[in-house]
């Protein structure tokens, strides 16, 4: 268990990085590199996911399920196998620079997307 002022450190560098993984998805897009973009944009769904946990699952919203939009379960998981893979190197990064909360997070991540591929 961390402490809150080492959780409270994490947090900022932690949405910076679902920050950019999100932008970079965007960019990858409109420079047609579908597959990468949609790696960044799982790994960030991930992070997001662990980070808010139930409590954002919790909220009723009226909007339609994402699970509406018909995809191939293959391309789906390779897409997760792709973005579990970048999710551990930037877990072992952050482990070579010490920063075991943020790459926690990450290995998090990396389980959240074997479990789904």
């Amino acid at each position: 268990m961390t402490d809150s002022s080492e959780r409270s450190s994490v947090e900022p560098v932690l949405w910076a990085d679902i920050r950019y993984h999100l932008e970079l998805g965007v960019r990858l897009i409109a420079a047609g590199r579908s597959d990468e973009a949609a790696s960044e944009t799982a790994l960030a769904l991930a992070l997001l996911r662990n980070r808010l946990g139930s409590a954002a699952e919790a909220v009723q919203r009226d909007l339609p399920p994402a699970e509406a939009v018909a995809a191939d379960g293959a391309a789906v998981a390779a897409i997760h196998a792709r973005a579990r893979a970048l999710a551990m190197e930037i877990q072992a990064h952050y482990v070579s620079e010490g920063q075991h909360e943020l790459a926690s997070a990450y290995e998090d991540a990396a389980s959240w997307l074997a479990s789904t591929a």
